[in-house]
């Protein structure tokens, strides 16, 4: 049994549907490919990233895993607290004292420079963020009600 022959459109067509399938391929592929992360330069005054494992008592430094930097060790002394960052009544963050106020996946803004090595972030400040899905929102609730009682009404 042979293969029926195309016609000019039937092969024009073919090709397309070849070509389109080798760009979906290899778009898959560089997808795949993480982002080279950027180094630490002498510019570099904030990092903003997520703590990666809980420092023990005592420690000067910990692991920041940043979006743009990877992970990054910063060295923090320690310092003492300017204020709890309130607007309206809510606290939007704090700074930690040391390093061992942090938790692990805590969001931080840190505020510092870069070592003279550049291999590590020099800490003067450290300030923990809300967690990103509870910062400033609303709760929204859905259900039905199935009953209400005089008590709840706030009478007696």
């Amino acid at each position: 049994m042979g293969y029926p022959l195309l016609s000019f459109s039937g092969r024009v067509r073919a090709a397309i549907l070849g070509f389109s399938a080798s760009l979906l391929v290899a778009a898959a592929g560089l997808a795949a490919v993480p982002a080279a992360a950027d180094p630490l330069t002498s510019d570099t005054h904030a990092l903003h990233g997520v703590v990666q494992g809980t420092p023990s008592s005592g420690a000067t430094s910990f692991v920041l895993l940043t979006d743009r930097y990877g992970k990054v060790t910063v060295n923090f002394a320690g310092s003492t607290p300017r204020s709890r960052g309130r607007m309206h009544g809510k606290a939007r963050s704090f700074e930690v004292a040391k390093a061992s106020d942090l938790k692990d996946l805590e969001r931080v803004v840190v505020q510092g420079h870069t070592s003279a090595d550049g291999t590590s972030f020099v800490a003067r400040r450290v300030h923990v963020l809300p967690p990103k899905d509870t910062a400033g929102h609303a709760s929204h609730l859905v259900g039905t009600i199935t009953g209400v009682s005089s008590a709840s009404m706030g009478r007696r």
